[in-house]
């Protein structure tokens, strides 16, 4: 898991989310989506992290987003087909780790 201790999205009792991964269904130039279920009560999430990067002179900059967002079970097969697919509960987590240095 990326980033810092959230908690769950689940509907059950509220607990720490403990994320193994299910399935990877991209993974190019910097971009990953994969589906990811919590260990302690089988939430699925549809996971996306991307990653953006300016390393030209003076204004180098990077940034690495995360987003886990909660799937209901019969969204999975819409992850799969359709990597664009954005679940309708709009239950989400987002750890961003943006920097900036100025300067040479």
């Amino acid at each position: 898991m990326d980033g810092p201790i959230w908690t769950c999205l689940g509907k059950g009792t509220e607990h720490p989310v403990d994320l193994v991964h299910v399935e990877l269904l991209l993974d190019r130039g910097g971009t990953e989506i994969s589906v990811q279920r919590c260990r302690a009560c089988g939430q699925l999430y549809r996971f996306e992290r991307y990653e953006l990067n300016d390393w030209s002179g003076g204004g180098d900059y990077c940034d690495r987003t995360s987003i886990w967002k909660a799937l209901e079970p019969d969204e999975v097969e819409k992850v799969r087909s359709d990597h664009n697919y954005q679940p309708r509960g709009g239950r989400q987590h987002r750890y961003d780790t943006g920097w900036r240095r100025e300067g040479p």
